[in-house]
């Protein structure tokens, strides 16, 4: 049998062998080995063991005409034995530098004549695998040899496969190093003895090692991040950039890359501080490092993001089982200056079944799969299609488009009515934001909100929104003879602003608005943050009330309710529009209103559009509603309009409530 029927053959039955006790063994015990000669020494040592081969070797490339080689380190017969050099020519070392792969699985000896190693140590059977540095050349190799056939290549060829990526930097490590280390040796032999000479050389070797230790901890530093001591992306492209090298030379090998980021990370940092942040990212470090196996890459690429590289999987379910692991364990909450602290991971998974060529492209498809798994609802996993890719761009060009809309001021706030149940008086109006765009028409909130609170453009909207709704409450009272009010919502991002609430100052002082003139809406989510007693205090102080939107959707303690300036909360349209078809839900909406009236909290109903509707509020005790039923959202002038006829929506609620 030829060399290449051989490794045909192998590959047809090489399956990932990753299970088997003697390679996890393997694997673990190079993973606790230092760099430098202490990793070569235990490679061959586990080698020889793990495939249970009689000699197991390391080698590089030693010079050329003729070529040669030289061994980094050699175990035979149970021991570590001293290094040699040879010519490569007649060997089958030569053909695993042609040809990056060599299994002979008998006959070794007699197949290789002029290698009389081979021959003196009665070797049967040899493998060996070849060393690849960044452009694809091999450089080195590691292998082993027995003096039975070794007729399980596949399970070698794993083996060494395994193993290859780390041995490749060790080796290029160990090279740079003889080579400063020979440039040291040079400049010692032109030194002159003498005992002033001899003190200079003492001198000079003193910074020499301060040099290789300073050098040693440059470069340790530029590859690790400061504050969790786990790999940078640029150490991690490294490793990243070997595995697709890997992946096209060996279609059997194959990777995946995880891409996380932590949930929530930034209220933690804003809320506890910096130093509370960095402990939650080196708590979160130390979880991910336990939940990948040994020949895993954990890095922190910047922020709160990591990435982890897993090389040498079957199937994407390999990458998936990590992701989910990880899932369960960064739900555990941490323990962070002295405060219990939650977090989940949102994770994107690229594998290398995509056929990437550029380590760029892995991690941006990574980052993409991440963003949608936050889109979803955070806290989970999604694996990269090319569809995301399509998305992603679009999303670029709307933010592109949302920051010269903010520059162009290409927004306008339509009002819709808020109507007493009671007397049907007009009560005021909530504010809406549209973004009139050049070429797509008009565009609703949910659909630019998200990417305005993400890269901060929310703070300039937000700003610009209460300075044109105070305008407008500017001109109605001169028209009209009523307290009126205005609505505006303001998102968890706004609420940890510092500038806010000096700005809301400034603006109703220039507008010569009273505070009670606004009313502000705010999330559920954000009237749990650990800072929003603070900022709903100084809120009050300016005389602004302040509303709970959407109740009933999100997470929050009754005990909000009761400790926080609440002065509103509106019921939330999924449960208005249910209240005919759902007791569950008109129950529900029964229960939140004999709570607010309790706490002397008002109520108002969002999305009510028919007239049954609304006899159920009004009979549950309801004050207050808005919604198609009343009337659209109005522009400026029809809201002025409005004002200025002092309209009552008197026959709308008696027909209602007559029906």
């Amino acid at each position: 049998m030829s060399m290449n029927d051989c490794a045909t053959g192998m590959l047809e039955v090489e399956k990932p062998i990753l299970g088997h006790e003697p390679i996890r063994e393997l694997l673990e015990g190079l993973s606790l080995c230092g760099p430098g000669q202490e990793y070569f020494r235990s490679l061959v040592s586990e080698l020889a063991r793990a495939l249970d081969a009689d000699i197991a070797f390391a080698a590089e490339l030693s010079g050329e005409e003729p070529l040669r080689a030289r061994t980094v380190a050699r175990f035979a017969d149970s021991e570590h034995v001293a290094n040699i050099e040879y010519v490569l020519q007649g060997t089958p070392c030569n053909d695993v530098i042609e040809q990056h792969f060599c299994w002979i699985p008998e006959g070794a000896a007699e197949r290789y004549p002029l290698d009389p190693g081979l021959a003196i140590q009665s070797v049967e059977s040899y493998a060996a695998i070849a060393l690849i540095d960044a452009e694809g050349a091999a450089f080195g190799w590691i292998g082993v040899m027995s003096r039975r056939p070794m007729m399980d290549g596949a399970k070698v060829r794993a083996t060494l496969l395994f193993v290859a990526g780390r041995t490749s930097a060790e080796l290029q490590r160990q090279q740079t190093a003889i080579a400063l280390e020979r440039a040291h040796a040079d400049l010692a032999v032109h030194a002159e003895r003498g005992e002033e000479l001899e003190r200079i050389n003492a001198e000079l070797q003193r910074e020499i090692a301060e040099q290789r230790r300073s050098q040693r901890q440059m470069t340790h530093d530029a590859l690790h991040d400061a504050v969790t001591g786990l790999p940078n992306r640029t150490l991690f492209m490294n490793r990243l950039d070997h595995a697709i090298a890997m992946n096209a030379r060996e279609h059997v090998y194959d990777f995946a890359v995880l891409f996380l980021d932590l949930d929530r990370f930034k209220l933690v940092n804003d809320s506890l501080g910096h130093i509370a942040g960095d402990d939650l990212l080196r708590a979160a470090a130390d979880r991910l490092r336990g939940c990948v196996r040994p020949s895993d890459l954990v890095a922190r690429i910047g922020g709160d993001e990591f990435t982890i590289l897993i090389e040498n999987i079957a199937d994407a379910s390999e990458a998936t089982c990590i992701a989910e692991r990880i899932s369960a364990e960064l739900s555990r909450p941490f323990t962070v200056s002295g405060e219990e602290v939650f977090t989940s991971a949102s994770i994107g998974i690229a594998v290398s079944a995509t056929g990437y060529r550029s380590a760029d492209a892995v991690l941006r498809d990574a980052d993409t799969a991440m963003y949608r798994a936050k889109e979803r609802g955070k806290g989970r996993y999604e694996i990269f299609d090319r569809r995301m890719h399509v998305q992603a761009v679009e999303r670029m060009l709307m933010e592109m488009d949302l920051r010269r809309a903010v520059e162009r001021e290409e927004f306008r706030i339509v009002y819709q009515p808020i109507v007493s149940i009671r007397s049907g008086e007009l009560t005021g109006f909530e504010a809406l934001l549209r973004w009139e765009h050049p070429v797509r028409g008009t565009i609703a909130p949910n659909d630019f909100i998200s990417i305005a609170e993400e890269n901060g453009l929310i703070v300039p909207i937000g700003v610009w929104v209460l300075k044109r709704v105070c305008a407008q409450l500017r001109r109605w009272p001169s028209t009209a003879h009523w307290p009126w009010c205005a609505s505006i919502n303001v998102s968890l991002r706004q609420t940890f602003d510092p500038t806010l609430i000096d700005e809301l100052d400034r603006v109703l002082a220039a507008a010569h608005v009273e505070g009670a003139s606004i009313r502000l809406e705010i999330t559920e989510s954000a009237m749990v943050e650990r800072s929003a007693a603070d900022f709903f205090e100084r809120v009050r102080q300016l005389g602004i009330e302040l509303c709970i939107d959407d109740f009933g959707t999100g997470y929050s303690s009754l005990a909000y309710l009761v400790n926080l300036p609440i002065d509103a909360l509106k019921i939330d349209r999924s449960f208005v529009s249910t209240l005919d078809s759902s007791s569950e839900h008109c129950e529900l909406v029964k229960t939140i209103i004999a709570l607010a009236h309790n706490l002397g909290i008002e109520v108002i109903a969002e999305g009510v559009e028919t007239p049954t509707q609304l006899r159920l509020l009004a009979s549950l005790g309801c004050e207050y509603a808005q919604g198609f039923l009343f009337s659209e959202p109005l522009s400026e002038e029809a809201a002025d309009r409005l004002v200025v006829s002092g309209h009552m929506f008197n026959a709308l609620l008696e027909g209602c409530l007559a029906e």
